[in-house]
């Protein structure tokens, strides 16, 4: 085959390819009934620096620590229904020059519900 009609058939095939194919459709991924999907996320931050009003580096004058759980549970209820809970927690602790630290533990914001496509 000459360089000519081989060059010819590959521009008719990459006009022609786009009617053959459909472009994928997103949609919601529910779990079946019974089924559960269950995810646990997690992420530590640390910071001994912040930038200030005028985009400076500051030092904190200790550290700032930030350690994050994020645990999400879908439950498939009926067919086209699942039950949703997630429940994030966020330890925040700050170490001064001195060595005394201060620690927040809390449970942030819980959610519950449904989903459906």
């Amino acid at each position: 085959m000459s360089a000519r009609a081989a060059s010819s058939a590959q521009i008719l095939s990459l006009l022609t390819a786009p009617g053959f194919f459909r472009p994928a459709q997103p949609g919601p991924w529910l779990p079946a009934p019974g089924e559960y999907h269950a995810e646990l996320r997690s992420g530590p931050f640390s910071a001994d620096t912040h930038c200030n009003d005028a985009g400076n580096r500051v030092s904190l004058g200790g550290d700032w620590e930030e350690r994050s759980l994020l645990n999400t549970v879908e439950l498939g209820w009926k067919q086209r229904l699942s039950f949703v809970l997630s429940a994030p927690v966020m330890s925040m602790a700050r170490l001064d020059a001195f060595g005394s630290r201060t620690s927040l533990n809390r449970l942030q914001d819980f959610l519950g519900g449904t989903r459906a496509p």
